[in-house]
């Protein structure tokens, strides 16, 4: 994860990052199928104020990138059934939450 974040002076707080897969993966031991690499872009924004309460939001997957998050492994996926090979599990679409903290 790559990220940069606003000087320590301001009470404002910017944080963008990105999950980068550099290369695809390969899903099998025998090294025929793989996964292919992706990048997603976060953002996190906050607000600390002097009585020690801070404001956030948090924007994960910005572009709305469609990518495979992680995968179970296989032996081999060349001859192996359509059924064998569910193992691919969906990275979160966009969303955002936010919240407030205390701090005492």
């Amino acid at each position: 994860m790559i990220s940069q974040s606003t000087p320590a002076s301001t009470p404002w707080c910017i944080v963008p990052s990105l999950e980068w897969s550099m290369k695809d993966t390969f899903v099998d031991y025998m090294n025929t199928f793989r996964a292919p690499s992706y990048s997603v872009l976060n953002l996190s924004l906050g607000r600390e104020f002097d009585d020690g309460v801070t404001l956030f939001l948090d924007i994960r997957n910005l572009t709305g990138e469609k990518y495979v998050s992680n995968f179970s492994s296989m032996i081999n996926w060349s001859t192996s059934t359509a059924a064998q090979r569910t193992v691919f599990f969906p990275g979160d679409e966009r969303s955002a939450y936010g919240g407030i903290a205390f701090t005492f």
